[in-house]
């Protein structure tokens, strides 16, 4: 007759206890129980459960005065209980001391607050597990004894915390405590931890004895390397530990006894390029993968390319909602791709489903982009190394590797000739340590090499025209000696015409040479030989090539009857206007300079006696154009100045053509001299480069003149050549 009532139970001492106890018995809603009050429960509890926090479900039934039958509800909120047993009520019971986990006590192990995880590789940490979650555990109550009998005390202690990562996956590491050393364990070392002060759990239990005998080693073994024995005969990085032609050696040290010899692998340095960021697949479909499994995508005839060069695929793919079939929003934040390998010519995804349920059908689709190449394949050096080297053992933790350039797997081309070196290496314990880079352009840790396995050749194009040997009207040219080599090369022998030059010979990058005639050379073809040997030991056979050395010719310039507008592509040999213009039939001259203000007009006229030019016009200049006046047709031949060789007395000037504001009279002026023999109407270069804005040019408006059609015509200042 009472509307509430409260009551004590007491329990036996192993309360909880172990299920094995259990009578099997299975209460109804209707008291068909063998036990009263429907508990199904052990009958004797004669062993206490072993786990130190129990769970204990409980619930209570009433009965009222006219015989009607209640349970208790922990959760009011649900509604699909039923008319009998509703959700029973719980609570943890804890009576043991926390323990030590000697399983899962490891060395090398810290915790990363930032990234919310455990990470490895760091000798100075060890993290100690418990059988219970962990309150409190000062530093000093543990007493750390390496395998060389040093007693070490952490000097920090760090309790594992619970909660969600930035992932949104959650966690729990309150079982585990994090030290800090002092001082650094070897990288083998299994050491012993001891209890030697109060550990307490969350219900308040607290434990000072227990020995873990050997924590697990999940320190990486240290690795040094050394390179030495190369061909190299230069300074550095052309010495005999930087460059070869064939062989380099390799000396490893392990701080500990490996599982096996050391994995080493060989990089080219074009490593890690030729990837362009775009779609990889679409509409990848996951097969309504379910929660925390992983599905398989494979995408044909693509490669990915490790563009930081970091060795890892993952961090250069991004997946996204496919077009046809995503999932939902939510639903992508939880896909991870987990693996990326190329195949062949294909690459394989594993994604995981990390939601907490199954994909649906019809929603299950995804896309990948990222950084990728069709024209690559699993094998190609930008996304694999080049090859490996064998190593062998010399004691317990020394090995040594030589590298055979001479195989044919490993290029000294150009944009393969730099080779990184990178370390593997597996201790007893299965943990793994490395060394190197894949990346050439790292500013530590970087361990390279160039391989060069070709000797010198003395190029035979000079003048770079594609044709063999070469041609000049200078008498005293630059005479080359180029050589095609990736390493700095020393000329052995060199001669120009028969005669040896080889102590005449300078240079400013030891792969060009150059030597100039102590006099004017005569017109005739001259045979240049050499060869040479590289920084890397290689030798060159001897090249050779011709030199033709030509008199100049005289530039020819077409002349009409009447009046013909002219100019000349450089300056005069003998700029006077009667020696210039010597035709008979051109009897008149006339200069418009712009920048004279007032009186810019200036003429000459023959003397039909003499044959001489007078009046105010008196020489011709390159960059000015002139009216000449002809009665009869006839090609003008006038000797040109050309390009100044090395031995000229003044440097070369930059021609410039002054402009006045208003109307201009230009000629067309080649500033390399190049075209300044029998070169009338070839092409000098773009109008847009020479008059256009583009080409420096203040022109606004051009016109020229065709005596054949007696006619001015307007320039486009866009388009067309000047010739």
């Amino acid at each position: 007759g009472v509307s509430s009532v409260s009551w004590t139970v007491t329990t036996s001492t192993n309360i909880p206890c172990l299920t094995v106890n259990n009578d099997g018995s299975t209460p109804g809603s209707a008291g068909n129980a063998s036990h009263t009050n429907f508990a199904n429960i052990a009958t004797t509890c004669a062993s206490a459960k072993s786990e130190p926090d129990v769970s204990l479900d409980y619930f209570s039934s009433a009965t009222d005065i006219a015989g009607n039958r209640g349970f208790s509800d922990a959760t009011t909120t649900d509604t699909n209980d039923g008319p009998s047993f509703k959700d029973n009520y719980s609570f943890n019971i804890d009576e043991k001391k926390p323990s030590l986990d000697a399983a899962n006590t490891e060395t090398g192990v810290y915790w990363s607050a930032g990234t919310t995880a455990e990470k490895t590789g760091d000798a100075t940490g060890l993290v100690v597990a418990f059988d219970d979650e962990i309150s409190d555990a000062p530093a000093a109550s543990f007493e750390i004894t390496t395998d060389a009998g040093a007693v070490l005390t952490p000097i920090a202690a760090e309790v594992g915390t619970k909660g969600t990562t930035a992932a949104g996956a959650s966690y729990d590491k309150r079982k585990d405590v994090y030290l800090t050393l002092g001082s650094a364990l070897a990288t083998s070392d299994t050491p012993k931890v001891k209890l030697v002060g109060n550990v307490s759990d969350l219900a308040g239990n607290s434990n000072k004895s227990g020995t873990v005998a050997n924590a697990a080693d999940k320190i990486k073994p240290s690795l040094t390397l050394a390179l030495s024995g190369g061909s190299g005969t230069g300074a550095s990085p052309d010495d005999s530990i930087g460059l070869t032609k064939k062989a380099m050696t390799f000396t490893i040290t392990t701080s500990e006894v490996l599982s096996g010899v050391p994995t080493v692998s060989i990089f080219s340095e074009d490593y890690g390029t030729t990837g362009v960021y775009g779609a990889i697949g679409d509409d990848l479909d996951l097969s309504t993968v379910g929660a925390g499994n992983s599905a398989t995508v494979t995408v044909n005839n693509i490669t990915v390319v490790d563009t930081d060069k970091d060795g890892s695929l993952l961090d250069e793919v991004v997946i996204s909602a496919s077009t046809a079939e995503p999932p939902s929003a939510a639903e992508m934040v939880n896909l991870a791709v987990t693996s990326v390998t190329n195949s062949g010519e294909n690459v394989v995804f594993i994604i995981k489903n990390n939601n907490s349920g199954a994909l649906a059908g019809g929603a299950d689709e995804i896309k990948i982009d990222g950084n990728r190449n069709a024209a690559l394949s699993a094998t190609s050096n930008e996304v694999s190394a080049e090859g490996t080297v064998q190593a062998v053992a010399v004691d317990a933790t020394t090995f040594t590797a030589t590298f055979d350039g001479s195989a044919a797997g490993f290029s000294d081309a150009a944009a393969k000739d730099s080779k990184a070196v990178l370390l593997s290496a597996t201790d007893v314990n299965s943990n793994t340590g490395t060394l190197g880079t894949r990346d050439q352009s790292a500013s530590s840790g970087l361990y390279k090499f160039r391989l060069d396995k070709t000797a010198p050749v003395l190029k035979n194009d000079p003048d770079g025209d594609g044709t063999v040997g070469s041609s000049t009207t200078l008498p005293r040219p630059y005479v080359i000696f180029e050589f095609t080599d990736n390493s700095k090369v020393t000329v052995v022998s060199a001669s120009f015409g028969g005669d040896d030059v080889l102590a005449s010979l300078a240079t400013t990058n030891s792969k060009k040479y150059f030597m100039v005639p102590e006099a004017d050379l005569t017109a005739k073809t001259y045979a240049i030989k050499a060869k040479g040997t590289d920084l890397a030991g290689n030798k060159g056979a001897e090249g050779s090539y011709n030199l033709k050395v030509t008199s100049r010719k005289s530039y020819k310039a077409t002349v009409l009857a009447g009046w013909n507008l002219m100019s000349f592509p450089s300056d005069p040999v003998s700029n006077g206007i009667s020696a210039v213009f010597t035709n008979a039939g051109i009897d008149q001259v006339v200069g418009y300079d712009a920048m004279s203000k007032g009186s810019p007009w200036s003429v000459a006229t023959k003397d039909s006696a003499t044959g001489l030019f007078s009046g105010g016009l008196s020489s011709i200049s390159a960059g000015n154009g002139y009216w000449v006046h002809s009665t009869e047709f006839s090609s003008q031949s006038v000797a040109l100045n050309g390009p100044e060789g090395p031995s000229a007395s003044a440097p070369p000037a930059i021609e410039a053509i002054d402009l006045a504001s208003g109307w201009n009279l230009v000629g067309v002026t080649d500033a390399t001299k190049a075209l300044t023999q029998a070169n009338e109407g070839a092409t000098y270069k773009t109008m847009a480069a020479y008059l256009g804005a583009s080409g420096g040019s203040s022109v606004s408006k051009a016109f020229t003149y065709n005596t054949t059609n007696l006619a001015w015509s307007a320039v486009d200042l866009t388009a067309g050549n000047v010739t």
